[in-house]
């Protein structure tokens, strides 16, 4: 006998990804919904780890593996802010720059929306605030 399913798999789904505006050469991150002032558009996002760019470096991981870390990862001060499991990330790691953000960063490494983000506007954040 099936069990019933008491929780959606689509629950929690705020985001989707395509061409950015800000840089159409890549993937922008955009709301699938509209998300409140406060919330967290991230749900269930994966652990973060820290890595030394020059131990990483030194580990001389072909050209195609380091693209991985430079374009999922954050880099301020010589850490590279990284996915714990650079295979089973959320869409909050392909969240574009921009000075003029939606998106704050804050404590326990949670996104959080500054303000009322409208369905279809794409999500930004202040890389400089990122530490």
């Amino acid at each position: 006998m099936k069990k019933k399913t008491k929780k959606w798999p689509h629950r929690r789904v705020y985001t989707h990804l395509l061409p950015s505006l800000i840089d159409p050469t890549k993937v922008g991150v955009f709301a699938w919904v509209p998300i409140k002032k406060g919330r967290n558009p991230f749900p269930g996002d994966s652990k973060m780890v820290l890595l030394d760019e020059r131990k990483l470096r030194k580990l001389h991981l072909p050209d195609k593996i380091y693209a991985l870390y430079e374009e999922l990862g954050v880099l301020a001060d010589r850490i590279r802010y990284s996915p714990e499991d650079l295979g089973a990330i959320t869409n909050s790691w392909r969240v574009r720059h921009s000075k003029t953000p939606n998106l704050g960063y804050g404590e326990n490494d949670l996104f959080y929306a500054l303000r009322d983000i409208e369905e279809g506007e794409e999500l930004t954040v202040d890389e400089d605030t990122v530490k």
